[in-house]
C-alpha cells in the first residue's frame, strides 16, 4: 500500500498551493515540468514553490 501511495505522489501534477506541492517536491519545480503552474511563481523566474 504504502509503495502505491509513493507512487502517486511521483506522478502528481495538481497542487492547490505550494505546501501541498512541496509535500513531493520540496524544492520546487521549473516551468518545464508538469506540475508547474504560473500562480505558483510568484517572482516570475520560471520556477514555481522555490524555497530561498
Amino acid at each position: 500500500q504504502a509503495a502505491a501511495q509513493q507512487q502517486q505522489q511521483a506522478t502528481q501534477t495538481s497542487f492547490a498551493n505550494c505546501t501541498d506541492l512541496r509535500t513531493v517536491y520540496p524544492n520546487g519545480v521549473p516551468s518545464n515540468h508538469p506540475a508547474y503552474t504560473s500562480k505558483m511563481d510568484r517572482d516570475k523566474d520560471g520556477y514555481a514553490c522555490e524555497t530561498n
